[in-house]
């Protein structure tokens, strides 16, 4: 500690008249102090020695003449820094991974949306020399295909548990990384198609499964699980049903009378029953 105090005391000595000394003390007090709890694993440890360094700082200004409030507070400011140091850099870490994670999931539902496009075009092609009863039906059954897989309810479920299962390798932030992911995939699931009380419940439905099949198989995470992607899917849902709102404000004319022939009241009264049914 005594090298701590006398580099602190010649540094302050040294810029007494900088027009930067509170911040060079604050930046000083934060370098010093984190070198000294770098090695402290116990909290009790770490508060107590940091205890002694604001004492120890304390002393050097008190020997400078600078006695004043804004010296100490550079002081405090410097060691909160320092006790907070860690977490920041963790808290910053799984941030970016988050961010990658979220980039890899979009960029893997481009290339699974690219692929069951192509898979259409193939399928339409071979449907076209078809017998006509037989072509009829399978133009249907291919038309059914193409809404599930335009507004995601193929791939979904799958992309919901590769998610979630790789948000559980990384170990950490689970809740609200799961929340995040399932309020997106929400979100973009439902906003791909028009809004309806029951494309919103298939889609929570097919989110929420593929939550509880990888919650029965990791039950130590089961509740985290299960409460990121419950809030996450609420969360998805009223954004969905927030930008359902502010687009009409903007709609062009001939979406506006396009939604003339849709019995608005009645959409009205299903999105209120969506979150008791929820």
């Amino acid at each position: 500690m005594e090298s701590t105090y006398t580099i602190f005391l010649a540094t302050v000595k040294e810029n007494k008249d900088s027009p930067k000394l509170y911040p060079l003390i604050s930046e000083l007090c934060f370098e010093l102090s984190r070198k000294k709890i770098q090695r402290l694993k116990d909290e009790h440890n770490i508060y107590n020695r940091l205890g002694e360094l604001f004492e120890l700082y304390a002393k050097a200004l008190h020997e400078e003449g600078l006695k004043n409030t804004r010296a100490l507070n550079s002081v405090i400011d410097g060691l909160l820094k320092a006790s907070s140091y860690e977490q920041e850099a963790f808290l910053y870490k799984t941030i970016y991974e988050k961010e990658q994670l979220e980039k890899s999931i979009f960029h893997q539902k481009q290339h699974i949306r690219a692929t069951l496009t192509q898979m259409f075009d193939t399928l339409e092609h071979h449907i076209e020399s078809m017998q006509e009863e037989t072509k009829l039906h399978a133009l249907s059954a291919l038309s059914d295909a193409k809404l599930k897989g335009i507004e995601m309810l193929g791939i979904l479920h799958e992309t919901t548990s590769e998610a979630l299962l790789t948000t559980l390798e990384k170990g950490s932030d689970i809740v609200d990384t799961i929340y995040e992911i399932t309020k997106n995939l929400s979100f973009q699931a439902i906003s791909e198609r028009e809004l309806s009380k029951k494309r919103m419940m298939d889609i929570s439905h097919t989110v929420i499964s593929a939550a509880i099949e990888i919650a029965d198989e990791d039950l130590g995470h089961a509740k985290d699980i299960l409460e990121g992607t419950v809030n996450g899917v609420r969360e998805g849902i009223a954004k969905a049903i927030d930008k359902f709102k502010n687009d009409l404000k903007f709609a062009p004319t001939e979406e506006i009378e396009g939604l003339l022939e849709t019995d608005l009241t009645q959409l009205r009264k299903e999105l209120l029953k969506v979150d008791e049914q929820f």
